[in-house]
């Protein structure tokens, strides 16, 4: 390589490592070095360059340019650990489009290729997300215990999933042990902001499904800050849209909704279809309960969204919420029912419902 060529890589990789911080203007940076590195075939610093731009395109909330350069321009990969690299990129973009069938079809391949001691706990954990986006709850338990070990950043992300399940399994006291235990092992460091947002969100989310709403109101405001700490733009949202319906819960409904709409363009704006689908809900139930005009239209949206991309969970919280404020259509609960059959919290709430006389079954303002 001729100095001028190694003058103009180290430029550019110069510009990549100033541009950390801004992720879509960083992962612009690193992807134009790793072109710059494949035209002056420098093949390893190429690899790398790519693998740091797909990461930054998804901390900026760009799934779509994600999954064309692992589609179509992706890197010459020559090891395993590149290739499953490659592939928790691209699975974790399609989740993040809400293309759930599309990533099903690669979830095991990624499992198989993905056995070195770093990208494995990366891959299980990608993969994990996806069985619970899915509804897949009995996949998730038998997953969680290929993770090696429990220290580390792979032990916190088992006590994370660990957390989710028992959420999803009423053990309220439990969840929280382990999520909090996640926040305090990742510090006080911007570095792991993200982490200790994500479970942050899920204190706030085992809170409200208790009715302590004032602490999960607290929980979703401080995962807000992490996630607005890390440049988490689509997160920071999602966080908001939780703290709105724990808003609304404790009686709080002013101005929430216009607050909601920039949510949903951004999420539009970029494809976020699920994020989509959570802040529909907020604003709808906020709309609803203000007497704003496009309620039904939001809360519609919102249970078709998630079902359309196979979210079954969310597609059946949307449809109980839906439901619960005399928005819903008459075979929400059957329905809801067979979603929720893995979410034991709110198949409880549901079934008390279904215990309940007709004319009492829609909650009033004083209730919800």
């Amino acid at each position: 390589m001729s100095d001028g060529a190694r003058w103009r890589l180290k430029w550019v990789l110069d510009a990549a490592e100033r541009a950390t911080g801004d992720w879509p203007k960083c992962a612009d940076a690193w992807w134009r070095a790793c072109e710059v590195a494949q035209d002056l075939g420098a093949l390893d610093v190429e690899r790398e360059a790519a693998l740091k731009s797909l990461d930054a395109y998804r901390r900026a909330d760009l799934p779509l340019r994600v999954v064309e350069i692992t589609g179509r321009r992706a890197p010459r990969s020559v090891t395993k650990a590149e290739t499953a690299m490659l592939g928790v990129y691209k699975l974790g973009a399609l989740l993040d489009l809400g293309r759930i069938a599309d990533a099903l079809e690669m979830a095991d391949e990624l499992l198989d290729v993905a056995i070195d001691r770093y990208t494995k706990p990366i891959a299980i954990d990608t993969v994990a997300s996806l069985w619970l986006i899915s509804g897949r709850v009995q996949a998730l338990r038998y997953l969680i215990d290929e993770f090696d070990g429990g220290v580390g950043a792979a032990g916190l992300a088992k006590s994370f999933r660990k957390g989710q399940l028992a959420r999803l399994d009423g053990d309220y006291e439990l969840g929280m042990s382990l999520f909090r235990g996640c926040v305090e092992g990742l510090g006080d460091h911007e570095r792991s902001s993200g982490g200790a947002g994500a479970a942050l969100v899920e204190m706030g989310r085992l809170c409200s499904v208790q009715g302590k709403h004032s602490e999960a109101l607290s929980l979703y405001e401080k995962a807000a800050t992490q996630w607005e700490i890390a440049g988490r733009i689509g997160e920071k949202y999602r966080a908001e849209a939780y703290r709105a319906r724990a808003m609304l819960s404790l009686g709080n409904v002013h101005f929430l909704s216009s607050g909601l709409s920039g949510s949903i363009q951004y999420a539009k704006d970029h494809g976020l279809a699920l994020l989509e689908s959570e802040c529909r809900l907020a604003r709808g139930l906020s709309r609803l309960e203000s007497g704003e005009e496009g309620a039904s239209e939001d809360l519609n949206s919102s249970v078709y969204m998630a079902w359309e991309c196979g979210a079954r969970l969310q597609a059946g919280e949307a449809r109980l919420e839906r439901f619960c404020v005399g928005a819903g259509e008459e075979n929400d609960l059957a329905r809801a029912s067979r979603e929720l059959a893995d979410d034991l919290p709110m198949l409880e709430r549901l079934r008390e419902l279904l215990k309940t006389p007709i004319n009492e079954k829609l909650q009033s303002k004083e209730d919800r």
